[in-house]
């Protein structure tokens, strides 16, 4: 039995000329938040997608942006951070509350960001794109460390190595044991919409 593989890289916003049913695996790393109408991209893949087939997804987490902020409104309470610093956590604090708020679905607001980044994902958006599609929805479940995932957030965003430590030590404090079980533990989930 011979197995046909073919690779594409597709604009999921673009009318897909392949055939439905065509393939078995169909994978998107970090793109689908940058699609205005991500509904219609996914429902238009998951037609594409043979039986059995899986779509897999790599997108950003609305909860853990949240969970993020959270940490480090806490955290510039505590600690007086470089005003460097404290610029690229307030424009993050913007980004999210613009895509958790009122506008997360104003089309015509979220245009204005052309290609750039548009969504946010919540464990909820997943559950309705496993409803629309009537896919199997599956979440992997990451494994990295929750506190090193935020102090990498807070050193991309200008931190010294003396606010690093502090901000590690703040988060010994903070953090309960067993985080690493939540949902929110990684800024980027995968998951798969699986067509059985």
């Amino acid at each position: 039995k011979h197995t046909i593989v073919a690779a594409a890289l597709c604009d999921p916003q673009n009318e897909l000329f392949i055939k439905e049913g065509a393939f078995n695996v169909i994978q998107s790393h970090s793109v689908l938040h940058h699609v205005l109408d991500y509904r219609a991209a996914i429902k238009s893949l998951y037609q594409k997608l043979a039986t059995p087939g899986v779509l897999i997804f790599t997108e950003p987490c609305l909860e853990s942006y949240m969970f993020l902020c959270l940490t480090l409104k806490l955290f510039r309470r505590s600690v007086k951070l470089p005003d460097d610093v404290l610029l690229q956590i307030d424009l993050l604090t913007q980004y999210v509350e613009q895509r958790s708020g009122a506008l997360r679905e104003d089309m015509a607001f979220l245009s204005t960001f052309g290609t750039g980044d548009k969504y946010l994902f919540s464990a909820y958006d997943l559950f309705a794109l496993s409803l629309q599609t009537g896919g199997k929805l599956y979440i992997q479940r990451d494994t990295r460390n929750p506190k090193e995932n935020l102090k990498f957030e807070l050193e991309i965003r200008g931190a010294d190595r003396e606010t690093l430590t502090e901000f590690d030590r703040f988060l010994s404090d903070l953090l309960p044991v067993g985080l690493e079980n939540s949902y929110f533990c990684d800024l980027r989930q995968v998951f798969c919409l699986i067509k059985l």
